[in-house]
């Protein structure tokens, strides 16, 4: 503990209203940024949205959940998405706006972690640091499922440690128990976590048997889920991703850079982990045996294939780094500076958040072809997405469908890596009949093919010049030579 004067609540309530706004801006400045990626398009399709035009709905959802993933992915996120579309609304501002006030909520419980097995100062100094990562920061405005994880496994801390207090009070024990039922359907890599808090009651506490009791409980919540993972394809689905799952030394830097913000002062996490040795036993034993569990079951297993599925990891280092570094108050304040300041750096300009999720390959701007493109549009008009050799067609059929349900849209796979003959021949047959042709790419892309296919639409339409171009897209109008440009 720490020998100082604690914070006085005038100072650590304002301090922390400013953390959470800080949150809340990190997490909402990307909410317009970028169109929808395929994981947050399965997110609608699993709550009812399928394409545009549709809306949300509750008592289908963990059906498609089930029906569409095989079960790969547990259905509280989807379920409480849904309920906040029927409410809220659908459109895609609105429903990634669930996971800026989940992610608000989860450096809310952190503090109060910090605040309550440590001091005032470990949980402000621990907000600070999480609310502003660059990497929550990003999936604080995607929507999947991470940033409920998160908050459960703190949710699941916090009681814990509640639990075991003098005056724990009967919700503190149910609450505990549904937490843990609420983790296991919430994300697998969250039950990772879980297993901290059990371990430290047995070896640590020593009124054992009620608390392994309400564990034991909380088990009995999953039985139904756990039917239908053992009886779909899950499992069959994570061993599929075995040849990119990361080695052991890959999962251990890539955590490290994640609670660093990806800027390479290393130092920025060894410091204040070192000066956290012998203190915050707790928090030492959550972090610790929830990367054992993760690093075992990925030996078992292969799965670990992402550095977003080591999410739930990070509100457990942001506590212990301000364990670190609340040992002298200027310390603790430069390193929270420095922290903050390298996450909103690392993400300032938003395309990080194409980094993380598996690189800009995923990532199309669906949104900004949608909007230039006429509401309606004819029988014989076409919208064609082209992409480079190397993206597989699959990660944007279903976004063409989602964004033009008619099926008017085609996505094509283009340039160096396909055959030349094969990828100018698909053209033809692609465009075959179309009187309007809206042809799109995105511009950081090579197009190293694309004045050879651009040619290839000369002989059968009229290009009529550029509808839309934004930062990262470009659309082009062709008209069939039977037809004048508008």
């Amino acid at each position: 503990m720490n020998k100082a004067r604690p914070l006085p609540p005038i100072v650590v309530i304002p301090a922390m209203i400013a953390v959470l706004l800080l949150a809340a801006f990190a997490g909402t400045r990307g909410l317009t940024f970028d169109s929808i990626w395929y994981d947050e398009w399965r997110s609608l399709v699993y709550i009812g949205k399928t394409t545009i035009n549709d809306g949300a709905n509750i008592p289908g959802t963990p059906g498609r959940v089930i029906a569409e993933s095989d079960a790969l992915n547990p259905p509280a996120y989807y379920v409480l998405l849904s309920v906040w579309g029927t409410f809220a609304g659908t459109e895609t501002p609105v429903l990634r706006y669930f996971s800026v006030l989940l992610g608000v909520l989860t450096t809310a419980v952190v503090y109060r972690v910090g605040s309550e097995v440590q001091s005032r100062e470990v949980g402000l100094a621990a907000a600070a640091i999480f609310g502003t990562m660059a990497m929550t920061s990003v999936f604080f405005h995607e929507m999947r499922t991470y940033s409920l994880a998160m908050l459960v496994v703190m949710l699941h801390l916090w009681l814990y440690w509640r639990c075991l207090r003098d005056d724990a009070r009967w919700w503190h024990y149910a609450a505990f128990t549904v937490v843990i039922g609420l983790a296991l359907h919430t994300h697998y890599t969250a039950v990772l976590m879980l297993g901290g808090t059990f371990v430290h009651h047995l070896v640590f506490v020593r009124r054992k048997w009620f608390m392994l009791g309400l564990y034991f409980a909380a088990l009995l919540l999953v039985v139904p889920w756990a039917i239908v993972v053992m009886t779909s394809g899950a499992v069959e689905n994570v061993q599929d991703r075995a040849n990119t799952a990361m080695p052991v030394t890959e999962i251990l830097r890539t955590l490290l850079q994640m609670v660093g913000n990806d800027s390479p002062y290393f130092w920025l996490v060894g410091v204040p982990l070192l000066l956290a040795i012998g203190r915050g036993r707790l928090l030492w034993v959550h972090v610790l045996v929830g990367i054992a569990a993760y690093l075992t079951l990925n030996a078992l297993v292969p799965f670990a294939c992402c550095r977003r599925y080591m999410l739930v990891m990070l509100p457990g280092f942001a506590l212990l780094a301000a364990v670190g570094i609340t040992r002298h108050r200027w310390l603790a304040a430069g390193f929270v500076t420095l922290w903050i300041g390298t996450g909103f750096y690392t993400s300032g300009d938003l395309t990080y958040s194409h980094w993380v999720t598996n690189t800009p390959r995923w990532h199309y701007p669906w949104a900004d072809i949608h909007a230039a493109v006429p509401p309606t549009l004819a029988e014989d008009d076409r919208v064609l997405a082209l992409l480079p050799g190397g993206i597989n067609v699959w990660t944007h059929e279903g976004l063409a469908a989602h964004f033009f349900p008619g099926g008017q849209a085609d996505v094509l796979a283009t340039f160096r890596s396909v055959p030349r003959e094969d990828s100018l021949n698909e053209l033809l047959t692609r465009t075959a009949g179309s009187q309007h042709l809206y042809v799109a790419y995105k511009k950081s892309w090579p197009a190293y093919h694309l004045t050879e296919m651009q040619d290839l639409l000369a002989t059968a339409f009229i290009p009529c010049g550029t509808v839309t171009e934004t930062r990262d897209a470009h659309l082009s109008l062709y008209v069939s030579t039977r037809q004048t440009c508008p």
